[in-house]
């Protein structure tokens, strides 16, 4: 087997070992919030011990240009609506611009004022879901379960390199 071949077939492995591990951190925070062991969203649950992890680089979310159609003639509100459509799951804000970038439109300004307007105007049932004090992530309010918490199939990545468990 030719030395490239090899190098693919490793890369695709390590992808997809990535992607699993990915999801179990997910899987963990998302557990975590809803729990209140990390002391979000008002819960005052004494936490369980915590073990550092260390998790594997988070790579970033890759999106090739024409991903998202007419993404370029899109106004900065449908643009970001566009954004976490595409991803599915809820998103930082600092993911949202960095997608944006590899679309080839970055945001000229810092876009939390159009987030808010989003959210304020009721479009499109746009919703902030606060993970800590200081972090929150953008997604719908349909991918929130009755009680509130994030449905495992829309949880955030994690910005964070170590997990605390």
């Amino acid at each position: 087997m030719p030395t490239n071949d090899i190098i693919l077939e490793l890369t695709i492995l390590r992808d997809k070992w990535l992607d699993n591990a990915s999801h179990l951190d997910k899987t963990i925070q998302l557990i975590k919030v809803n729990e209140g062991l990390n002391g979000v969203n008002g819960h005052s649950k004494t936490p369980l011990p915590q073990i550092s992890i260390r998790k594997p680089e988070r790579a970033a979310t890759v999106i090739k240009k024409g991903a998202i159609p007419n993404f370029s003639s899109m106004g900065i509100n449908d643009r970001i609506i566009a954004i976490i459509k595409h991803e599915n799951r809820f998103l930082f804000r600092t993911e949202i611009e960095e997608i944006a970038v590899q679309l080839g439109k970055p945001f000229k300004n810092m876009i939390a004022s159009s987030l808010s307007a989003i959210r304020r105007e009721g479009n499109e049932g746009l919703t902030l879901y606060k993970i800590e004090h200081n972090a929150a992530v953008w997604g719908y309010q349909t991918w929130l379960n009755e009680d509130g918490s994030i449905k495992p199939e829309y949880a955030f990545i994690p910005k964070n390199e170590e997990v605390m468990a």
